[in-house]
């Protein structure tokens, strides 16, 4: 059975309900309960308190909806607390409620403890970076496990770049892992965290994270929004051996290269640009590997 009470306004006792596990008809009605879609409800806090009950008792149901509601405080902590318990839920979209402070940490337990789900959609749920953390840390203990996980939807929430790179580090501590999408789409990345972000996409190739915007390397935010500057091609400066702030970025290599085989790592690039010093984006540095490994050992050959 699929109930669908989408864009009808405040949600009313008789749907809270119907997914109650009572005597009578009521007890048949939540066993044939598969979809269960109440967007757009203004569903309030203390509606979903009596809500959160009811999906945590239900043992039908597969498919959840409860986003565009009003899903705050003490209710958000009873929805997740009742998304944890329920074994059979296979997706949830909780986007575009409020689970910040205590709400964000009981979900990230929902993706420690249920096992079960393939689909987590969180998108605008005002989860903040202790959440990510504690949401990080529920994905690498389930790694353990039989975790079902595959989707995870984590776009537009306040996270800061440092709490999304300490997530990318805390994934690439995987041992193995089911989860094939994880979105942060609005989020920007800086240089560190694309590097950890290429490990992450050498040890799991399938698995597709989709971030914000990639920030320019010595730039502000705000340089960064109005894309302000040039980027100078770092392969033509190599190549030709042009002088870049009255230095070349071929001689400041050739210093670094102790073994003498025109062979420089990546990270020694990087304090290369640094030195001279050049606005870049990480994008240019895996380009620039990716023609001039020469040894295929992740070396840059600047001969």
């Amino acid at each position: 059975m699929e109930i669908v009470a989408s864009h009808h306004g405040p949600i009313h006792g008789a749907a809270v309900q119907s997914i109650k596990s009572t005597r009578g008809s009521n007890t048949k009605l939540n066993r044939k309960i598969l979809n269960l879609n109440l967007s757009r409800n203004r569903i309030s806090s203390q509606g979903a308190e009596q809500l959160g009950d009811a999906v945590g008792s239900n043992d039908t149901m597969e498919r959840l909806n409860l986003s565009w509601n009003s899903i705050t405080g003490q209710g958000a902590i009873v929805i997740a607390h009742g998304i944890k318990e329920n074994v059979r839920l296979r997706q949830c979209d909780l986007s575009w409620n409020g689970f910040a402070g205590r709400a964000g940490i009981e979900l990230a337990r929902v993706v420690r403890e249920n096992t079960k789900l393939s689909h987590l959609f969180l998108r605008g749920c005002r989860l903040e970076d202790q959440a990510l953390e504690a949401i990080g840390q529920g994905l690498l203990i389930t790694s353990m496990d039989e975790s079902q996980l595959e989707l995870v939807d984590l776009s537009r929430n306040p996270f800061s770049t440092k709490a999304v790179s300490h997530l990318f580090f805390t994934l690439t501590q995987l041992s193995h892992t089911k989860l094939k999408c994880l979105l942060l789409e609005d989020v920007p990345i800086d240089c560190q965290c694309s590097q950890i972000l290429m490990e992450l996409n050498t040890k799991f190739p399938d698995m597709s994270i989709k971030h914000g915007p990639e920030l320019i390397v010595g730039n502000t935010w705000e340089e960064v929004k109005v894309e302000s500057g040039k980027f100078v091609s770092l392969f033509v400066l190599l190549r030709e051996g042009i002088r870049y702030n009255r230095r070349r970025l071929v001689d400041i290599l050739s210093e670094m290269d102790t073994d003498r085989n025109h062979c420089v790592t990546l990270a020694q690039l990087i304090e290369a640009l640094r030195k001279l010093p050049i606005r870049y984006r990480h994008s240019q540095l895996v380009d620039l590997l990716q023609s001039l490994d020469k040894l295929h050992n992740g070396t840059i050959y600047y001969g």
